[in-house]
């Protein structure tokens, strides 16, 4: 079968009209082109050259047969197994019977057989019908011509009927009659030639012998007019199969091309996106020219979306980026061909919500903070929004190239932090990047602007802290995440770091970072042991989650069973039935659920009875004093106890004493973590503490809870 998208560009009008497809747009010139490939997107389309077969021989063999009907692919189909196995086989027989005078019929059925036998193993096999229903066509054609030519060939009219019945039967009729009227013409030729040879019946002539002669020669000129017709069949159909081929490649060009478009401009205001911003960026920095970067923010935008609803928001966006380009100059997708010029020129694009972003080529201080006063300029008259006059203002913050930074994160941050100095003045207030101004900053902003980064720049990494069960063997691993960051030139704590990372959106990212980096780890791990990753309320709510799930453990080969998710109770008072719907479908995965800091927040039984939660987690507060406070210690062995009964595991965090760990084995606790038995380590430590515990290929897993 062809690739989806070019059997989209073969139907008439070049596919869908939905709101969803892709109109090839009209031809652009080679620069687009070339802009294109120096820019390669992931949009998941192959290169056309790659996906299209290259002959109408290849079509023949891997595809359908083009834009033909339904009859007219069926009779080429035939007519061209048959041909090929008359040239492939037939003409071998041909020449040996003519030479040398030898009737191959006794082998040929005892070929036959053994390709039968054959047939049905490919089929047990491939189980593709349609390559063993063409090779067998194929079979009982070579046979009735072996059987022809036993019979006399060309040289006896009587047996004229022989070919001039299938070809017929295959040409003219349906593609069941045509198998029928072969396997009737290979069975009466089969019997024929049995009755002849070991039946003792003569055949007699039932031409007159005037005739025969005349017939001969017709029979002669007629098999060569047959083949002349099925040839000249075939090539007509090549013909029109390279022509569509070549169609649907110019197709498949320009949709490939108008899908990279459409990913470097946003769909909203038709400006370029972020992913064409950050390639901007990148190609005025491989040149080391001067420019500068404005981050624009619309004040008090959120408000057009919560008293007017998100239509009259992105109507409002819409107007602003039109307003917008009468500053910078047209930019948006229905004004621009040539990409390789746009990524040089002075651009707007939108980053993301009300966030806009202008790029200004060779800008010096003055020319970059005269463009922002006429954007500002720009936004004084009203804008009229679903029969209302609104008035907006927005911030601006600038950073210069190379004054300010010499790669894009540290010039994105800079204009980040004039963008947060720009808004706590006044509105429609301007400011340029100061070094001051990072120190004046709060740190938070500063995390936040670094934390935007920290993937691309592989500051995130995960620590993994052992599990033990009974407090002694090794059962699995806890994966924590962990932040190097660079602008402060220290380790960020997780109790800072998951926050913002909520607050500001990009736990889901970086969730899904944990998520795979995690399973790829444990996947090299011995079969027993497990892997637990905390998972964020937004995480939850986030309807791509399960997707998440369901593709790290099949990127990483790890089983379910050996992926836990850990959560808090905190979910089920935010948004309790859509938890309860997204942990039920990962618990359909085969994915185990705890319930981490079990006791500090909801604490209801009901929801531990409907989730199938597999796990309890104490949190770490009441076991560091159960030593020393029988309320700590009575505490950890009711939960304890609780858990046995419902026939959960029961995990301790936070054991960090001699006297913890004897006295949850005495209560019964399933799994212990915390300093004493292992502290957060490199996935390289934890594989060095694999190796140094001699059992770990033999682990079990663990007994289920009161057993």
């Amino acid at each position: 079968m062809l690739p989806p998208v070019v059997e989209q560009a073969r139907r008439p009008g070049g596919g869908s009209t939905g709101p969803g497809s892709v109109h090839p747009p009209a031809p652009t010139d080679a620069r687009e082109e070339d802009a294109s490939r120096r820019f390669p997107l992931k949009t998941g389309v192959h290169q056309a050259s790659d996906a299209l077969p290259r002959s109408g021989w290849d079509r023949f063999f891997v595809g359908e047969p083009g834009e033909l009907d339904a009859e007219e692919a069926r009779r080429v189909r035939s007519v061209a197994i048959a041909l090929g196995g008359l040239i492939a086989v037939g003409v071998p027989f041909l020449v040996e019977y003519l030479t040398l005078g030898v009737k191959p019929m006794a082998w040929a059925l005892t070929g036959a057989l053994g390709y039968g036998v054959a047939l049905l193993a490919l089929l047990r096999r491939t189980r593709d019908a349609g390559l063993v229903g063409a090779l067998a066509n194929l079979g009982l054609y070579c046979l009735l011509l072996v059987s022809a030519l036993t019979h006399g060939g060309f040289y006896d009219p009587d047996f004229a009927w022989l070919y001039i019945v299938p070809i017929a039967a295959v040409t003219f009729t349906t593609r069941r009659q045509a198998w029928f009227w072969t396997v009737v013409v290979s069975l009466t030729t089969v019997g024929l030639w049995w009755a002849e040879e070991h039946g003792g019946v003569v055949i007699e002539n039932v031409v007159p012998e005037p005739l025969r002669p005349g017939i001969a020669l017709g029979n002669r000129l007629g098999m060569i007019a047959a083949i002349g017709v099925l040839l000249s069949l075939f090539l007509r159909w090549q013909r029109r199969a390279e022509e569509e081929v070549r169609s649907a490649h110019a197709q498949l060009v320009q949709q490939e091309r108008e899908m990279r478009r459409m990913a470097l401009f946003d769909g909203l205001t038709g400006l370029p996106s972020r992913a064409f911003l950050e390639r901007a960026l990148d190609e005025h920095v491989e040149r080391g020219e001067p420019f500068a970067i404005l981050f624009i923010d619309l004040d008090r935008f959120k408000n057009v979306n919560d008293s007017m609803g998100h239509r009259a928001g992105d109507a409002l966006l819409r107007q602003v980026a039109h307003r917008f380009m009468g500053v910078v100059g047209p930019c948006d997708r229905a004004s621009v061909s040539d990409l390789e010029k746009l990524m040089r020129a002075a651009v707007i694009t939108r980053r993301g919500g009300d966030e806009l972003v202008v790029v200004l080529p060779g800008a010096t201080e003055a020319r970059a903070r005269q463009t922002a006063e006429e954007l500002l300029e720009a936004l004084r008259p009203p804008f009229e929004v679903s029969g209302r006059s609104i008035y907006v203002a927005a911030s601006l913050g600038i950073a210069l190239a190379p004054d300010h930074g010499n790669d894009a994160a540290t010039l994105v941050r800079a204009a980040d932090v004039a963008l947060y100095d720009a808004k706590k003045r006044s509105g429609s207030s301007v400011a340029v990047y100061k070094r001051r101004m990072t120190q004046s900053t709060p740190r938070t902003l500063v995390l936040e602007a670094a934390l935007r980064s920290a993937l691309e720049k592989e500051e995130l990494s995960l620590a993994f802290q052992p599990l033990y069960a009974g407090g002694d063997r090794l059962s699995g691993a806890e994966a924590l995440l962990r932040w190097r960051c660079e602008a402060l030139d220290e380790d960020v704590s997780p109790g800072e770091l998951v926050p913002l990372a909520e607050t500001t959106g990009l736990i889901l990212p970086i969730g899904a970072w944990v998520l795979r980096e995690a399973c790829r780890a444990a996947a090299g791990w011995g079969e027993g042991l497990r892997v637990s990753v905390n998972v964020s309320p937004v995480q939850l709510r986030d309807p791509t989650f399960v997707g998440e799930v369901r593709q790290a453990l099949e990127e990483s080969g790890l089983s379910p069973a050996r992926l836990e998710l850990e959560i808090t109770e905190g979910i089920f008072l935010e948004d309790g039935e859509a938890a309860r719907k997204c942990m039920a479908a990962v618990r359909e995965l085969g994915v185990a659920l705890c319930i981490d800091d079990f006791g500090t927040g909801y604490s209801s039984l009901a929801y531990l009875r409907r989730l199938h939660v597999e796990r309890l987690k104490i949190d770490r507060s009441f076991v560091a004093n159960m030593h020393v406070d029988d309320n700590d210690a009575a505490l950890v062995r009711t939960i304890v106890g609780m858990g046995r009964s419902l026939g959960l595991g029961v995990v301790a965090e936070g054991v960090e004493r001699d006297a913890h760990v004897d006295m949850l084995r005495e209560m019964g606790c399933d799994e212990m973590q915390g300093f004493l038995l292992g502290r957060p380590e490199s996935l390289e430590d934890f594989g060095g503490r694999l190796h140094r515990v001699s059992a770990v290929r033999a682990l079990v897993p663990k007994a289920e809870p009161g057993s």
